[in-house]
């Protein structure tokens, strides 16, 4: 049975992003995904473009496109700057207290 609110989802896709984006226990990996949506929806739009290029109908929806978004995959492909991970510097050493 098709959703009754499809309609809204494709209507406004950054509050099927806000649905769909992954939640964890692990607040870096959680707001890394709240600050992705412009790169997610122009993923998407670049998907569509390469379907009609190939010749077949842009019709995926962003919802279709979300349900099999590699989230993990794409998380941990980031550096751990860019996922909010702060870690120690080679450059900024933690400094020694020599007592």
């Amino acid at each position: 049975m098709a959703n009754p609110w499809d309609w809204y989802l494709e209507e406004y896709p950054e509050e099927t992003y806000g649905g769909m984006r992954p939640r964890s226990s692990s607040r870096g990996y959680t707001d890394y995904w709240k600050n992705q949506y412009g790169n997610v929806f122009s993923d998407w739009e670049s998907e569509l473009g390469r379907l009609a290029l190939a010749g077949q109908p842009p019709a995926l929806t962003f919802q279709s496109y979300l349900s099999s978004y590699p989230w993990l995959q794409n998380y941990l492909g980031q550096s751990p700057g860019a996922r909010g991970q702060v870690g120690q510097s080679k450059y900024a050493p933690r400094t020694r207290w020599l007592v």
